[in-house]
């Protein structure tokens, strides 16, 4: 009786990762979305992911994140929208 049990759990872990998986998902592509509209931060984020072991980039991509905030304040306003909603679970 316990095999029936062990993978009725096993199913509601999967469905349960799988689920935060795919939210995760369209949370990155969300805030992809959303960074894709300034030409710096995509050309940083472009060499992070073209010298993956380059540990200065990410940083750099973070530094470029904050200009183009400070230079348009909705993108903080839109980036901050997207997490509260996923927090939500929405």
């Amino acid at each position: 009786m316990n095999q029936p049990q062990s993978s009725n759990q096993l199913e509601q872990v999967l469905s349960r990762l799988s689920d935060m998986a795919q939210r995760d998902f369209n949370l990155a592509v969300a805030i992809w979305y959303e960074l894709s509209r300034y030409e710096n931060v995509m050309k940083v984020a472009q060499l992070v992911a073209d010298m993956p072991d380059n540990q200065a980039l990410p940083k750099a991509l973070l530094i470029e994140i904050v200009r183009a905030a400070d230079e348009d304040p909705t993108l903080l306003e839109r980036l901050t929208h997207l997490l509260q909603r996923a927090s939500d679970g929405k």
